[in-house]
C-alpha cells in the first residue's frame, strides 16, 4: 500500500513503497552510486532517518538496497575512513551511529553502519551483532571487515564468515560473492576470497547453477573457473555455454574444454555442431577440434569463413588434402555473388596478379562486397589512386573507411603543404596552394585528410 513517512525533522513526507522503503532512500542511492562525498554523507543521514523511525521492515530493505550494489558499499566503507576536512562522514553522524549501536536492540542500518566507523571498538561490536543475528543483507558489510586493518576486528569477522557459509551456502554465498570479487586485490583480502572459493567448490549444483546464472562478468568467470576445475560441468553444459554465453572468455573456455573432451570421446557431432557457432572464437576451437579427429574434408570446407584465424585451419587441412587454397579462392570470387570470406582470403594468400578478380568488384551492388574488394586490394599492395578516389563518394561508409585506409599510405607525400607544382607522385599535380586538382579530382584540402 502507498502512504507516506516523515523523514527527518520538518522534511516533507517522502512516498514509500509497497516494502516500506521510503523514496527519499532509493533517491540517495542512486545519487550516491555516482556523486561526491556529499552525495555518500547525504545517503548516510538517509540511512539514519529510516533507522530512527524503528520500522525494521523497511530498514532491512534499505539495507538490501545498498548491499546489491558492491561498488556503493566498497564507496561507502572507504568513504567512511576518510576525515572530516576531506569529505569524510560528520562527527555528528558518527557519534549517532555509535550512540544506537550501544543500545539494547540497534538498528539494521545502525549496525551496517557502525561496521564502517572509524573506532575499531564500534566496528567488532557490528562485527559481532551482524555475526549474532546473520541475515544474508549484511553480508557485504561483514565481508569487507575481514579485511579490517584492526586484528581482533578482522578475526572475529573471518570467523563468522567462514561458519556461515559453512551453515547456509545458499542464503549467503548470492550475497558475499559479488563484494568479495571487488575487494580481491586488497592486502588482506585473501582470506575472504579462499573461503568463497572453497564454499563454491563445495556448493551444491543448485547453488553454483544460480551463482552462473546470475551476477555480472566477474562473478560468472569466478564461478565458471571453479566449477570448471572441478570437473562438474558436463559436455552438454560446456556446448551450452560455447554457443550462448554472453562472455568472450567464458565462451571460448567452453568450447575449449568441450573440444577436449569430445576430441577424447570421439563425440563428432559436438565438434560439428560448434564448428557451426556464430562466434568465430567458437569455431576455430572446434575446427581444430575436427582437425585432431582426422577430419580434414569437414575442415577445408571452412576455407571461405569471414573469421581470418578460421581460414587458415581451414587452409592447413586444404593443403594436407591436395587442394590448391588460392585456386579455389580464385574460382570463387569469379562467380557474380562471391563470399566476403572468399575475396579476404585471396587477399591473404594471393599476389598483385590477382588484382583484376577485385578490381571487378569495386562495382558491385552491395556494399559488403565492395569494402572487402578495396581491402583486398590494400592487402596485395594493388591500390590504383584513380579507381580509389572515385569510391571517396561511395554511399557507404564502410567503403569509403576502407578507401581512406587504403589511399593513406599512397597519398603519404600528399599531405605536406601545396606549395610546388608538383605532389610528388606520378599522376598527381596540383595548380595551386589551395585550389590545385590532382589527376584524379580531389582536391588539395580533401587530399590532405586522408
Amino acid at each position: 500500500m502507498i502512504g507516506s513517512r516523515r523523514v527527518t525533522g520538518d522534511r516533507p513526507p517522502s512516498p514509500v513503497g509497497q516494502d516500506g522503503l521510503p523514496e527519499s532512500v532509493r533517491v540517495a542511492v542512486d545519487e550516491a552510486r555516482t556523486g561526491r562525498w556529499e552525495a555518500l554523507n547525504r545517503l548516510v543521514e538517509v540511512l539514519l532517518a529510516v533507522d530512527a523511525g524503528g520500522d525494521e521492515e523497511a530498514a532491512w530493505s534499505a539495507v538490501a538496497l545498498v548491499a546489491g550494489m558492491p561498488e556503493l558499499v566498497v564507496r561507502l566503507d572507504e568513504h567512511a575512513r576518510s576525515a572530516p576536512w576531506r569529505g569524510g562522514y560528520q562527527e555528528p553522524a558518527l557519534r549517532r551511529v555509535s550512540a544506537r549501536l550501544s543500545g539494547d536492540s540497534p538498528g539494521p542500518l545502525a549496525t551496517v553502519l557502525a561496521s564502517m566507523h572509524g573506532d575499531g571498538r564500534i566496528r567488532e561490536r557490528a562485527v559481532a551483532t551482524m555475526t549474532g543475528r546473520p541475515r544474508a543483507e549484511a553480508m557485504p558489510f561483514l565481508v569487507l571487515r575481514t579485511a579490517d586493518w584492526v586484528k581482533p576486528v578482522r578475526d572475529r569477522a573471518r570467523a563468522g564468515l567462514a561458519v556461515l557459509l559453512a551453515d547456509d551456502p545458499v542464503a549467503h554465498l548470492p550475497a558475499v560473492v559479488p563484494v568479495v570479487l571487488r575487494l580481491e586485490a586488497r592486502l588482506r583480502a585473501g582470506f575472504a576470497v579462499a573461503q568463497v572459493r572453497a564454499a563454491v567448490f563445495a556448493a551444491t549444483e543448485q547453488v553454483w547453477r544460480g551463482l552462473l546464472d546470475s551476477g555480472g562478468r566477474r562473478q560468472r568467470r569466478f564461478v565458471f573457473d571453479i566449477v570448471l576445475a572441478q570437473g562438474s560441468l558436463r559436455l552438454p553444459d560446456l556446448v551450452a555455454l560455447a554457443e550462448s554465453d554472453p562472455d568472450v572468455r567464458v565462451r571460448a573456455r567452453a568450447a575449449e574444454a568441450a573440444c577436449r573432451e569430445a576430441v577424447w570421446t570421439r563425440r563428432l557431432d559436438a565438434l560439428k555442431r560448434l564448428a557451426r557457432s556464430a562466434r568465430a572464437e567458437v569455431r576455430v576451437v572446434a575446427l581444430t577440434g575436427l582437425v585432431r579427429a582426422g577430419q580434414d574434408a569437414e575442415v577445408a570446407a571452412y576455407l571461405d569463413d569471414d573469421a581470418p584465424l578460421v581460414r587458415a585451419v581451414a587452409r592447413d587441412a586444404a593443403r594436407r588434402l591436395g587442394t590448391d587454397a588460392r585456386e579455389h579462392y580464385r574460382s570463387a570470387v569469379g562467380t557474380g555473388e562471391p563470399a566476403s570470406g572468399a575475396i579476404a582470403g585471396l587477399a591473404e594468400i594471393g599476389s598483385v596478379a590477382d588484382a583484376p578478380l577485385l578490381q571487378r568488384l569495386l562495382g558491385h551492388e552491395q556494399a559488403r562486397l565492395r569494402a572487402q574488394a578495396v581491402r583486398g586490394l590494400r592487402l596485395l599492395d594493388a591500390v590504383g589512386v584513380g579507381e580509389m578516389a572515385a569510391l571517396l563518394r561511395d554511399p557507404s561508409p564502410a567503403v569509403v573507411r576502407e578507401v581512406t585506409a587504403a589511399l593513406r599510405r599512397s597519398l603519404a607525400l600528399c599531405r605536406r603543404p601545396w606549395r610546388g607544382s608538383c605532389c610528388g607522385m606520378a599522376g598527381w599535380s596540383c595548380a595551386g596552394p589551395v585550389t590545385g586538382f590532382c589527376a584524379a579530382g580531389v582536391s588539395a584540402p580533401s587530399c590532405a585528410r586522408l
